[in-house]
C-alpha cells in the first residue's frame, strides 16, 4: 500500500503539508504505561516519522490488565517495558521507526550533560504518569528552553489530566472561523482597485474608495465592475438569473446603493438592510438560492476593519529570547512573513487575497471567471509580499523565502496565529485567574489538578496502600491540598476542598483503567497532531477529565 492510499482520509483533513510534518516528526514518550502507549498508538497509526519510548521498568502482571502492548510471554521473560511496547507499536505501522531506551528517565537526565540539546532532537515530548516533582520539573525546564512542546498527562482511576506546555507554538493554519475569514477575504466591503479597474473619477462616481495613486485602467485583470456589468439581470432567462454568483449580486447591489446615497463605504446596518431590500426587488417569483445566499451574506458589504486584522499575538511579534524567537528555519520563515505581512496591511489596509472562493450557487463559467479574478489578485499580493520579504531579509541578514513559500503563507494569512503557555515552574508557584475562578466553584473538577499535585507530594510511596488507612490519608491529602493552594497565593478559606472528589481520588489508589487511558490517549494524540502539523488550535492549556460522570473542563494554568 503506497503512502497516498494509506493516509488518504487524514490527508483530506490536514493536507499534504500536514502529513509531511507528521512524517518528519520524532516523538519521545516518557513511561510506557497504558496512558503513554495509548497516546503513542494514536500517533503511530497516522504516521509520525519516529518515536522513542523511555522506561526503566520491566513488564509485570499488573501491566497485563491495563496495557494492551504487553504480553504474558514478555512478563514471564521479565522484558523491559519500553522494549516490549515498542515492538508491538511498530507492528501497527511499518513506515514508523520505533526506538526505546531501557532506563528510567531520572537516570537519563543524570547522565546527560546538555539536556536542552537532548530534548531538541525531538519534535514533541509526552511525559506520561510522571509525578509533579524534581524529575518532571527538570524535563519541563529543558523542553521549555529548547522550545520543544511538552505534554504532561496523568491518570488515576476515572480521573485524568492533560497539560500542554509550549513557550511559543506557531500556528500556520488555525482553521478557526474558516467560513467568516474566507468570506471577508472576498473584499466586498472595500474592493481592492483591481476589482474596480476604472479611472479615479469613475470610481468616485461609483462611490468606491480609491487607495492607489497609480491608474488601474491598464490592469490586465477583468475588473469586477465590468465583470458584474456582464450580468444584465433583467435580460437573463430564469435559469441564468438563478445562477448569478451571490458575489456579483452583492457587488451590483452595493454599487447601486452607494451611488444612490452618495456613500464611499457601507458603515451602517440600515444601509445593509437597504441593500437587502434592493436584492429582494431584483429576485423573481420562483425559488432562487443565489439570492438567498446574497441576502444571508449582505453583511459582507459593510466596512469593518476589525475583520481584516491578523491575530494580535502574531502581529505583536515574537517573545523569544532576545526577540529572535526559535532558531529553526520554519520559525524564521513564519516571523519573516509576519513582519512582511504587517507592512502589507499598513499599506493596503487589508490582508492579502487568498485566491480561494467559497462554494456558491453558480454555473461553471461564471464561477471560473470569478475565480480567475481572485487568483490573479492573490498572485499580485504574493509578489508584493515577496518584495517585503526580500527587503526585510536583507535588512536583518537572514535567509529569504522562496516564491512558493510566500504564496503558501499568503493563502493562509487569515489563519496565522501564535499560542504561548507559562513554564511549569510558574504554574507551580502561582495560581492563574482561570484556575482560581474554577476552584471557587462548588464541586468543580478543577480540584483534581490540586489532588494530583498533593498526592505526588505526600503519597508517592504510599500509592497502592491507601485503602488500608484511607481516613488518615484523607486528612493528610486534604492538608497538602490546602498547603498547595496557599503556596499558589490563594487566601486561607477562599476555597472549600471538594470532599467527595477527594474521597473518590483516594479510592482509585493510583490505578490505571484501560478504557480511561484510551480516551485520554486519543485526546493527547489529537493535541499532538495539532502541535506537530501546526494546524488547528491546541487546547490552552489544560484538560481535566472526570470519567465518573463523563465531564471535562479546560483551564489556562
Amino acid at each position: 500500500m503506497d503512502r497516498a492510499e494509506r493516509y488518504d482520509r487524514q490527508i483530506r483533513v490536514w493536507g499534504d503539508a500536514g502529513q509531511e510534518r507528521l512524517e518528519d516528526a520524532h516523538v519521545c514518550v516518557i513511561n510506557s504505561s497504558a496512558l503513554g502507549t495509548e497516546s503513542l498508538k494514536s500517533l503511530v497509526l497516522p504516521g509520525i516519522g519516529a518515536f522513542t519510548l523511555i522506561d526503566g521498568k520491566n513488564c509485570t502482571v499488573r501491566d497485563l490488565g491495563r496495557n494492551f502492548f504487553v504480553t504474558e510471554d514478555q512478563v514471564t521473560k521479565n522484558v523491559n517495558r519500553a522494549e516490549a511496547c515498542s515492538m508491538l507499536l511498530r507492528d501497527l505501522n511499518h513506515a514508523v521507526e520505533g526506538n526505546y531506551v531501557s532506563e528510567d528517565i531520572s537516570d537519563v537526565l543524570n547522565r546527560t550533560e546538555d539536556l536542552g540539546h537532548f530534548f531538541s532532537t525531538y519534535s514533541l515530548v509526552v511525559a506520561a504518569d510522571l509525578a509533579y516533582g524534581p524529575v518532571l520539573q527538570k524535563v519541563a525546564s529543558a523542553c521549555y528552553s529548547a522550545k520543544v512542546p511538552l505534554i504532561v498527562c496523568r491518570i488515576n482511576g476515572l480521573f485524568g489530566l492533560v497539560r500542554i506546555i509550549a513557550p511559543e507554538h506557531l500556528i500556520e493554519n488555525s482553521r478557526d472561523g474558516v467560513d467568516s475569514k474566507q468570506l471577508s477575504n472576498l473584499c466586498l466591503s472595500d474592493p481592492f482597485p483591481e476589482l474596480v479597474g476604472r479611472h479615479r473619477e469613475e470610481i468616485a462616481y461609483l462611490g468606491l474608495p480609491w487607495r492607489k495613486a497609480e491608474d488601474q485602467v491598464g490592469c490586465e485583470l477583468c475588473s469586477m465592475v465590468e465583470y458584474a456589468a456582464k450580468f444584465d439581470l433583467d435580460a437573463l432567462d430564469d435559469f441564468s438569473h438563478k445562477h448569478v454568483p451571490y458575489v456579483v449580486l452583492l457587488v451590483k447591489a452595493s454599487m447601486e446603493w452607494k451611488t444612490q446615497k452618495g456613500l464611499l463605504q457601507i458603515v451602517e446596518r440600515r444601509d445593509v438592510e437597504g441593500i437587502r431590500e434592493l436584492l429582494q426587488s431584483w429576485r423573481r417569483p420562483h425559488e432562487e438560492e443565489n439570492f438567498d445566499e446574497a441576502l444571508r451574506k449582505a453583511y459582507l458589504v459593510m466596512f469593518s476593519p476589525e475583520r481584516n486584522v491578523l491575530s494580535s499575538e502574531a502581529f505583536d511579534g515574537r517573545k523569544g529570547e532576545d526577540g529572535k524567537g526559535p532558531s529553526s528555519s520554519l520559525n524564521r520563515s513564519f516571523w519573516l512573513f509576519v513582519a512582511s505581512l504587517k507592512k502589507f496591511v499598513e499599506e493596503e489596509g487589508r490582508l492579502p487575497v487568498s485566491g480561494k472562493l467559497p462554494d456558491m450557487t453558480s454555473d461553471t463559467e461564471s464561477y471560473v471567471g470569478l475565480q480567475r479574478i481572485y487568483q490573479s489578485k492573490s498572485r499580485k499580493d504574493a509578489e508584493k509580499l515577496a518584495s517585503y520579504v526580500d527587503r526585510i531579509a536583507h535588512e536583518t541578514r537572514t535567509e529569504t523565502m522562496s516564491a512558493a513559500q510566500v504564496q503558501y503563507f499568503t493563502n493562509l494569512a487569515p489563519y496565522l496565529s501564535v499560542q504561548r503557555t507559562r513554564p511549569l515552574e510558574d504554574e507551580l508557584r502561582s495560581c492563574s485567574a482561570d484556575l482560581e475562578r474554577a476552584l471557587k466553584e462548588e464541586s468543580s473538577i478543577a480540584h483534581l489538578y490540586i489532588f494530583f499535585r498533593a498526592a505526588d507530594m505526600h503519597l508517592s510511596e504510599s500509592l497502592g496502600n491507601i485503602v488500608e488507612d484511607s481516613s488518615k490519608h484523607f486528612v493528610e491529602l486534604q492538608a497538602k491540598s490546602m498547603q498547595i493552594l496557599s503556596e499558589m497565593g490563594m487566601p486561607p478559606g477562599s476555597v472549600n476542598i471538594w470532599r467527595e472528589g477527594l474521597l473518590e481520588f483516594l479510592r482509585y489508589d493510583g490505578s490505571e483503567i484501560h478504557s480511561i487511558a484510551s480516551i485520554l490517549g486519543g485526546i493527547i494524540a489529537q493535541e499532538s497532531v495539532k502541535l506537530l502539523t501546526r494546524q488547528f488550535v491546541p487546547v490552552k492549556n489544560t484538560i481535566i477529565f472526570n470519567g465518573a460522570n463523563a465531564t471535562t473542563t479546560v483551564l489556562e494554568l
